[in-house]
């Protein structure tokens, strides 16, 4: 079921988002031929996003990419997040 909701900006983290939010469909396609058919299940997941973000002003465009692809996180950031875990950032031999 599709239906339109509000959501965390990804970039500011405020809720001023709205969206449609489309969850996992399968889709079954199947081909048959002597050698054998062929079927193939598709999975995905997407974010339709209705407006951007008014709090700190990314557009439309940019917060839908972020939501689909992910947001790129800093070599800095991933660094900080593993020495906060107890994690060794160096590997001796």
């Amino acid at each position: 079921m599709v239906s339109e909701q509000l959501t965390n900006c990804p970039f500011c983290g405020k809720l001023s988002i709205k969206i449609l939010h489309i969850p996992h469909v399968v889709n079954k396609f199947a081909s048959g031929c002597r050698a054998g058919g062929k079927r193939t299940f598709i999975q995905e997941e997407k974010y339709n996003v209705i407006s951007g973000c008014e709090e700190c002003g990314k557009s439309k465009k940019e917060v839908e990419k972020t939501l689909n692809q992910g947001k790129e996180i800093d070599h800095k950031e991933v660094v900080k997040r593993i020495k906060k875990q107890g994690l060794p950032t160096r590997i001796e031999f």
